[in-house]
């Protein structure tokens, strides 16, 4: 797989169709949305238009958790950046 935003925008959607009805994914105020937004090239891209989405998110803590718990290393996850969770992990060691 490349590194590409593209590609790994890709692969979520394959996690978010085999998460059962009713979880948190359902009730994520992205359910639906196009995951590309979520998976920005850092170096042009903004993650404001996603991040305001995340703050209103009534599952935000359970999907920064997901990411967390699966060192996910790309795009934005629970309101978070990939450097701001980094940076929450060393801090949680």
């Amino acid at each position: 797989m490349s590194n590409r935003p593209g590609n790994l925008a890709r692969d979520v959607p394959k996690f978010l169709r085999a998460a059962p009805k009713g979880t948190w994914v359902d009730l994520a105020a992205c359910a639906g949305m196009d995951t590309d937004l979520w998976f920005l090239d850092n170096q042009t891209g903004s993650y404001r238009q996603v991040r305001a989405i995340c703050n209103t998110c009534p599952v935000q803590p359970d999907c920064l958790a997901y990411a967390l718990e699966n060192r996910i290393s790309h795009g934005m996850w629970g309101g978070l950046n990939p450097i701001q969770r980094r940076q929450l992990r060393r801090v949680s060691a």
